[in-house]
């Protein structure tokens, strides 16, 4: 009898009942954060590249260069990490009997702007250059090659996944000394010089 009426109350109060135990859900993995992929960009640039005044005297004569506007184009190879670039660039400015030629590396940082409705970075970046200065002028004189540095600021608005549109401003400071022999006035061209203009900017 007892034996019975245990019975009976464990299948009327089943809470009574010893719980079983639940089989638990395997862990879950966390997924590891990916290392952000090494990219690179190129720009095609045009702009405008303007330089400063020389003025010397000469045994054989007075040598001037007046400050002017020469017209520039530029060619960048750009690797980007981690917001980080590294930039291969060159320009080629001409105008009325001078020429001018750079070929540099920029270390820089960027930042995105904006991400709607068109992305927007803005880049900075500074390095060393070397340039080289001609005046195709008869007997005129030559400059000697020299290495300067340059610092750039540029905003490019990704109009797609893949193409850009760049507004693109530089500051160069490099001198080029005068090879001949100067009685009174300048040694070197060039200095402090700026150039702006448009790029277009593809990543690959």
């Amino acid at each position: 009898m007892p034996a019975l009426l245990a019975a009976a109350m464990l299948w009327i109060c089943p809470a009574l009942q010893e719980p079983k135990d639940e089989p638990k859900p395997p862990p879950q993995e966390t997924p590891a954060e990916e290392p952000e992929s090494l990219g690179f960009q190129g720009e095609l640039r045009i702009g405008g590249w303007r330089t400063g005044a020389f003025d010397a005297v000469t045994p054989l004569g007075r040598r001037t260069i007046n400050t002017t506007l020469l017209f520039d184009a530029g060619f960048d190879f750009r690797a980007i990490s981690s917001g980080w670039s590294l930039t291969l660039t060159g320009d080629y400015a001409a105008g009325k009997s001078i020429t001018l030629e750079t070929a540099g590396i920029l270390i820089g940082t960027m930042w995105e702007l904006e991400s709607d409705p068109l992305p927007l970075d803005l880049q900075v970046a500074i390095g060393p250059v070397l340039g080289s200065l001609k005046v195709d002028v008869a007997g005129f004189g030559s400059f000697r090659n020299a290495v300067g540095f340059e610092a750039r600021i540029a905003a490019t608005s990704w109009v797609d996944g893949r193409i850009g549109i760049s507004f693109w401003l530089d500051y160069r400071q490099i001198s080029y000394t005068y090879l001949g022999t100067v009685t009174s006035g300048d040694l070197h061209a060039g200095g402090p010089s700026f150039a702006l203009g448009l790029g277009i900017v593809m990543r690959f």
